[in-house]
């Protein structure tokens, strides 16, 4: 704005044109309601995201709080996974025993087979 004196025609009696000073002002006056305008604008759209910022301050407490019970809980649940992952392991070891039993008992199956094929045989033969 230091140049304000250059945008004036000067009048011919001392001064400065007084048309080009009015139409100066009025487009200062327009700029700065602009500006204002602008301003205010953003200043609700900054009250409007603080409104909605606030509204949204009670679902994210109950989150947090909802969060924070499950930090609590999950010692617990760490333990109770842990007794599950043991039953696992035992009922793994069972299941192989048995998986051994059965495999020796189809053995000892097909061995009492034979022997009573055997058997038949022998007794086949002496009839």
């Amino acid at each position: 704005m230091a140049d304000n004196g250059k945008r004036f025609k000067t009048a011919t009696v001392g001064g400065f044109n007084r048309q080009d000073v009015i139409m100066y002002l009025e487009t200062l006056l327009k700029e700065h309601s602009d500006e204002v305008e602008a301003h205010r604008a953003g200043a609700e759209l900054l009250r409007r995201e603080r409104d909605e910022a606030r509204n949204q301050i009670p679902t994210l407490r109950a989150r947090v709080e909802a969060d924070e019970e499950q930090l609590r809980q999950l010692p617990l649940l760490q333990d109770r996974v842990n007794e599950l992952l043991a039953q696992n392991e035992a009922l793994l070891r069972e299941n192989s025993q048995l998986t051994e039993g059965m495999l020796s008992a189809r053995e000892n199956q097909e061995g009492s087979r034979a022997e009573l094929a055997r058997l038949y045989g022998t007794l086949a033969e002496k009839d």
